[in-house]
C-alpha cells in the first residue's frame, strides 16, 4: 500500500497552485494504478505523463488536447486535469505589457522589459500587469533672441517631473532660472520662435495647463521669448553739469549720436565730436555708432554719458550756432570768424567772365615812396 501511495501522482495545492508528482513507477505501477492518476496513461508497459497542453482524467488511458483557453501566442507549460485546466505562459516583449487578455504595445513615450505571464490553467487569466514606464524626454531650450543667454536643456518624465539629467533626480517644477540681464526681460519658453504656446512662464515654472506629461515626443524644442529693454545715452554741454538730453538705445540695433544742440555752441566754434565721460571710452564722431555697454549680469540699466567737444572755426569758414559754413566762392576768412560778414576777397582771387575765357587777378596794392 505504501508503494502504491508514493508511486502515484498526487496533486497538492499551495496558495492555489497545483504541484504535480511523477506518474507511478516501479513495483507499484500497473496499468490500473497508472491510469488511476489524472494525466498519466499506460502505454507499452510504462506509465507516461501526458504532454503539455493535453489532459487525461483519472481512470482514463487516453491523452486528449486541452481546449484553446489561452492567448494564441502563449505556450502550454504542462498537462491539465481536464480539458480547461492546462497551464500556459506568455512573454510580453520589451515595449509591451499584459493587459489581462493579451500583450499590447506601451504608449509611444513609454518603455518596458520582457515580462513573462503565467496561468495555472484553472480558468481565470492573470490580471493586468502593466510594466510600462514613461521615458525621459529631452527638452531643448533655445535662447532664441536672448542676447546674453545661452541654450539650455532639461528632461521631463510623465508622472515623475523634471530633472537636469536623464536619470533624475526628479522634481515637480522645471525650475529653469530666468535670465536677468539689463538688456532684456525673460517672458518664458514657447513652442514657436514667435508666437506659439507658452510652456514655461517668466519664473521658469510650468505654464497654465502644462504638466510633465505634456512632453511626449522623444525630443521637444522650446524657444525663449524676450522683451527688449533700452539702455540710455545722456548728453552734456560744458559747463552744464546736468544732462541736456537722454536717448534710448537697444541691444543689437545700431545707435548713432544725436545732432548737437546749436544753441549750446560757444561763439566762433564748431562741433567736433562727442567725448565719452562714463560708460565708454575715447571719442565718438557724429556719424559713428555708439559702442554698446559691457555685458553684465545685472538688472541695473546702464547709462552712457557723452560730452560735446567744440573746436575753433577754420580759416575760409565762418561758424554760427556751432556749424562751420564755407565763405562764398572767391572769398576767404581768418580763423575764428563768426559771420559771413567776416569773409573777404583778396588779391589772390581770380575773376573770370561767364565762359571762363578771360580771367584776371585783383591788382597788387600800390605802395608810394617819398624822397627826403
Amino acid at each position: 500500500m505504501k508503494k502504491f501511495i508514493f508511486g502515484i501522482l498526487i496533486a497538492l495545492f499551495v496558495n492555489g497552485t497545483a504541484i504535480a508528482f511523477d506518474c507511478p513507477s516501479g513495483d507499484a505501477m500497473t496499468e490500473t494504478t497508472c491510469n488511476a492518476v489524472a494525466n498519466c496513461v499506460y502505454n507499452a508497459g510504462s506509465c507516461q505523463k501526458c504532454d503539455n497542453g493535453q489532459y487525461s482524467p483519472a481512470n482514463s488511458n487516453k491523452c486528449m488536447n486541452c481546449n484553446n483557453n489561452k492567448p494564441s501566442s502563449a505556450d502550454w507549460t504542462g498537462p491539465g486535469n481536464d480539458k480547461g485546466t492546462c497551464p500556459w505562459s506568455i512573454t510580453c516583449s520589451a515595449g509591451s505589457y499584459w493587459n489581462g487578455s493579451e500583450c499590447v504595445d506601451c504608449k509611444g513615450n513609454q518603455t518596458s522589459s520582457d515580462t513573462t505571464i503565467t496561468s495555472d490553467g484553472m480558468g481565470s487569466w492573470p490580471a493586468q500587469n502593466n510594466t510600462c514606464t514613461y521615458k525621459a524626454v529631452l527638452i531643448k531650450l533655445e535662447k532664441n533672441q536672448g542676447v546674453f543667454d545661452i541654450d539650455k536643456q532639461i528632461y521631463a518624465k510623465c508622472e515623475e517631473g523634471f530633472a537636469d539629467s536623464e536619470d533624475g533626480p526628479w522634481r515637480e517644477q522645471p525650475d529653469i532660472t530666468p535670465t536677468l540681464w539689463w538688456g532684456q526681460t525673460f517672458d518664458g519658453y514657447y513652442t514657436d520662435k514667435t508666437g506659439g504656446t507658452q510652456r514655461f512662464d517668466e519664473n521658469g515654472e510650468l505654464s497654465y495647463q502644462t504638466t510633465d506629461c505634456s512632453f511626449t515626443e522623444e525630443t521637444t524644442t522650446l524657444y525663449a521669448h524676450w522683451q527688449q529693454n533700452p539702455y540710455y545715452v545722456d548728453y552734456y554741454y560744458p559747463p552744464d553739469t546736468t544732462a541736456a538730453m537722454r536717448q534710448k538705445c537697444y541691444l543689437g540695433k545700431a545707435c548713432t549720436p544725436i545732432e548737437p544742440d546749436s544753441n549750446k555752441a560757444p561763439a566762433k566754434q564748431a562741433f567736433d565730436k562727442w567725448q565719452c565721460i562714463s560708460g565708454c571710452s575715447g571719442s565718438i564722431n557724429k556719424d559713428d555708432i555708439i559702442p554698446e555697454p559691457k555685458q553684465t549680469n545685472t538688472t541695473t540699466t546702464p547709462v552712457i554719458q557723452l560730452q560735446a567737444l567744440w573746436r575753433n572755426c577754420n580759416a575760409g569758414y565762418y561758424c554760427t550756432n556751432g556749424k562751420e559754413e564755407p565763405c562764398p566762392i572767391g572769398s576767404t576768412s581768418a580763423a575764428g570768424s563768426e559771420t559771413i560778414g567776416d569773409c573777404h576777397i583778396t588779391q589772390d582771387t581770380l575773376f573770370c567772365d561767364g565762359d571762363g575765357t578771360t580771367c584776371f587777378y585783383l591788382p597788387a596794392q600800390k605802395t608810394t615812396f617819398y624822397a627826403n
